[in-house]
């Protein structure tokens, strides 16, 4: 493997309890190529002072004077990264000492991939897996999909993240909404294994995505790539993807109603731009989430293991797709 740099970005606010095992996490990793550079929202706390007592060269700090907020600071983050790679350890997260080589190292062998993603576990699937856009949207929207996954389990190809505009700051779900903008032109890499740790903290920005308001920006944000002239989906898999995007949504409409919620309904109804024909129509809709469902722990989906990188017989390709 090459040696490429790598940029660790860590973004914090009022990260005070957690944020030393963030850093001592990026600076014990085997991967010494890397540049660091943490962001400090305004932190309230003792965030800062934590952060401006490490020495170390590679570490590049700054404190906001105001509070940016969660996406506009991690885009100013990104501007400075001058890194092949660019990974997202907030300040209440951490990454094994394992964790950046072995990512580094498997995107490195899928040139095609714009995205590295941590799967989950699943029993018909052996990583790694690469996944074209189409394959990639239609996991995601008739089948089990990769793309909502947490931040941190993230590794971006630095200049498609750049060309995709970087996160969108008008949202709370704008690492969901940048996934979908990559991979709608690059192959998404999965792998498996535990390469990093998602700490979850009262009150961080994640959970803003459980609340009425996260819930239907993530169907909007479905709705818009679904749509777009550019999905790499075709008209009847659109098709498909709208009906199930829509029908969990349609039904907690439908709960609201029943329970007399119907300020709720309205107001979700609203947000999805919504008559009742459409609402009635979702509802008798029933969701199809079964592509590639004919895997299983007998007829597995998976590669040959010579496109591993870790495997004694691999040969450096140029595309390891498992289409």
């Amino acid at each position: 493997m090459e040696n490429p740099l790598v940029t660790v970005i860590t973004v914090t606010y009022n990260s005070g309890k957690y944020v030393r095992d963030a850093i001592e996490s990026v600076l014990h990793q085997n991967y010494e190529n890397i540049e660091y550079i943490i962001g400090d929202d305004h932190s309230s706390d003792d965030t800062w002072e934590i952060i401006s007592s490490y020495r170390d060269p590679r570490i590049k700090a700054y404190r906001n004077p105001s509070n940016l907020r969660e996406y506009p600071n991690r885009n100013k983050a990104l501007e400075m990264a001058t890194g092949k790679y660019v990974i997202f350890i907030d300040g209440d997260d951490m990454v094994y000492p394992h964790g950046l080589r072995y990512m580094v190292t498997m995107l490195e062998a899928f040139p095609s991939s714009g995205l590295l993603v941590v799967g989950y576990d699943k029993n018909a699937f052996i990583y790694p897996l690469e996944f074209g856009p189409e394959q990639i949207y239609k996991l995601q929207y008739s089948g089990k999909g990769f793309l909502s996954a947490s931040m941190v389990g993230n590794l971006f190809r630095t200049q498609a993240l750049k060309d995709a505009g970087g996160f969108p700051t008008g949202l709370v779900c704008g690492d969901y909404y940048v996934r979908l903008k990559i991979c709608q032109r690059h192959h998404c890499l999965v792998i498996g294994g535990n390469p990093v740790w998602a700490r979850a903290t009262p009150g961080q920005a994640s959970s803003q995505v459980a609340t009425t308001k996260g819930y239907l920006e993530v169907v909007r944000i479905d709705q818009e790539f679904i749509g777009a002239s550019d999905s790499p989906l075709s008209e009847p898999d659109k098709t498909l993807a709208t009906r199930n995007v829509s029908y969990p949504a349609a039904r907690k409409i439908a709960r609201s109603l029943v329970t007399l919620h119907w300020k709720e309904a309205r107001y979700m109804m609203k947000t999805l731009g919504w008559t009742w024909t459409d609402l009635k129509t979702y509802l008798s809709a029933m969701p199809d989430n079964s592509y590639m469902s004919e895997y299983n722990s007998t007829h597995l989906l998976r590669m040959d293991l010579s496109k591993n990188p870790f495997s004694t017989n691999y040969k450096r390709i140029s595309n390891g797709s498992s289409e």
